[in-house]
């Protein structure tokens, strides 16, 4: 919920503006926008946040938060690549350029955080390797692009592409699924 006028932020619009469904949107997004770039492209933490405000991202209520929008947000990118929802791939959210931590979730692995360290180490089920399988947020006016944030889904050990010519196709009964096999990382 964006926080209007009256709560103190005069440059927001009023409670009643807000009642408009393109202007909640605007400013939700323009908010997630500006704390996505604050959190250097960790998305997990942007989204705790926006719930709750930085002072608040380590509460349980504000970490759930943002898992349960991460997982809702990678099940619709795997159905939109023709996985299912609820299967056994798993997802690892990271910043696209200069990921300092990776997110790793799915329906059926607890989400696992993951911040740089200077041992090179195997993460398991997780992978940043090549394109993504989509990008969560990628700064609209091309300033601070190293917050561009991707999304990996892997599936048996490998990153799931989307079909030629973009996403897969709405009705189609099979989706063809482009398949990498990762490299090792971190």
């Amino acid at each position: 919920m964006v926080m209007p006028k009256e709560a103190g932020f005069s440059w927001r619009p009023t409670a009643e503006e807000l009642m408009v469904p393109s202007t909640n949107v605007f400013w939700g997004a323009r908010a997630l926008s500006i704390i996505i770039r604050q959190s250097e492209g960790d998305l997990f933490d942007a989204l705790a946040a926006y719930n709750g405000g930085w002072e608040q991202v380590h509460l349980r209520v504000t970490r759930r938060y943002a898992q349960s929008v991460l997982l809702e947000y990678a099940r619709a990118v795997a159905a939109r690549n023709g996985l299912s929802p609820n299967g056994y791939w798993v997802a690892t959210v990271a910043a696209l350029d200069s990921p300092q931590v990776l997110t790793v979730l799915g329906p059926q692995r607890p989400l696992s955080r993951y911040s740089r360290r200077p041992v090179m180490a195997a993460i398991p089920d997780a992978t940043i390797d090549g394109k993504p399988t989509a990008v969560a947020f990628w700064p609209p006016d091309g300033v601070d692009l190293d917050t561009r944030v991707g999304i990996w889904i892997a599936l048996d050990g490998r990153v799931v592409r989307p079909s030629e010519g973009g996403e897969a196709r709405e009705g189609a009964e099979t989706a063809e699924l482009s398949l990498i096999v990762p490299a090792p990382m971190w």
